[in-house]
């Protein structure tokens, strides 16, 4: 792993977490809080198959899957709360990634300092100067071959972007940088403008919620739903050999009785575990974070000297 990866990714971790867990625990309550019962109590299959809380056979079919933990038609279920949930744990994330605060720490991780500031400061246009400015400040001298390396590998990965040679070399001039004053004031606007334009992405959205169901978030969710539903009816549990058509009329008066107070029950129990998770996990989404900046701070060095090359 890079060196500067590392660096910000720890940085953030040791700044942030505590963000981190407020930020989630405060959004899936408030999710929790606002959304409808028949969400919950609605029912998707794998192939996107919803079963809507009504007293009939196919709906305490699914119901008792669902509550027994079992497929259902060949099909896992969800509750259909889980995808709100996902959404604003996701939000909370990049809320948290995209502040002052995340900029800040991740500057001083780079800089070994605390900058104090605004960081929202633009880059100079004159890119020539950037590039040249940051590549002198760390002695190194711009390289053709790295700027060509670099302008064909930015359709990749940016795993790919920060281990390539050309990658490795334009991140030791970065770290170089960092020992200088003049490369500190470069690589603060370097790293202002990569966050911020990380951080806005559709690629952060995507880094965080592929780590999220990676973590198994959907199925805390799920777990959280169930206890709450056997809790209320136990009868789902106890039950050995399922009598649906008995099920139906005993469903129907739970749903009358129980399906309201299923938001509270669920913003009760549900954000402690999740947010718990995220920040327990949050090492892995600041280092696929860092890497997405480190690699778009590294693509912003190279087009500045391909651009220069040009003229």
């Amino acid at each position: 792993m890079s060196e500067l990866v590392t660096a910000i990714r720890d940085g953030l971790v040791a700044e942030m977490s505590g963000d981190i867990y407020s930020q989630v625990h405060s959004a899936v309550k408030h999710s929790a809080l606002k959304c409808k019962a028949s969400d919950v109590m609605t029912f998707v299959s794998e192939n996107g198959r919803k079963y809507k809380p009504e007293a009939d056979i196919d709906y305490a079919k699914a119901l008792y899957h669902f509550v027994r933990q079992k497929p259902f038609n060949g099909s896992e279920l969800d509750s259909g709360i889980t995808e709100q949930i996902m959404s604003s744990v996701e939000g909370a994330v990049v809320k948290v990634l995209n502040s002052d605060k995340a900029k800040t720490a991740i500057v001083g991780s780079v800089t070994g300092s605390s900058v104090q500031g605004d960081l929202r400061t633009e880059l100079k246009d004159d890119a020539k100067w950037f590039s040249n400015e940051m590549l002198t400040a760390a002695g190194v001298a711009p390289v053709g071959l790295v700027v060509d390396n670099i302008t064909e590998l930015m359709a990749q990965s940016s795993a790919e972007v920060v281990n390539s040679a050309a990658g490795k070399t334009i991140i030791a001039s970065i770290l170089g940088a960092a020992t200088t004053t003049a490369g500190k004031a470069v690589i603060t606007k370097l790293i202002a403008i990569t966050t911020t334009k990380i951080a806005g992405s559709t690629v952060l959205k995507a880094t965080v919620m592929g780590t999220l169901k990676k973590l198994g978030i959907a199925f805390l969710i799920k777990a959280v739903v169930v206890k709450v539903l056997a809790v209320a009816f136990p009868a789902l549990v106890s039950m050995k050999i399922p009598l649906f058509w008995v099920l139906v009329p005993i469903i129907g008066a739970f749903l009358v009785r129980e399906m309201l107070h299923l938001p509270k029950k669920l913003s009760e129990k549900l954000p402690n575990t999740v947010a718990s998770e995220v920040r327990d996990n949050f090492p892995e989404i600041a280092e696929k974070f860092a890497e997405a900046m480190v690699s778009e701070a590294v693509i912003v060095v190279a087009k500045a000297n391909h651009d220069a090359k040009r003229r």
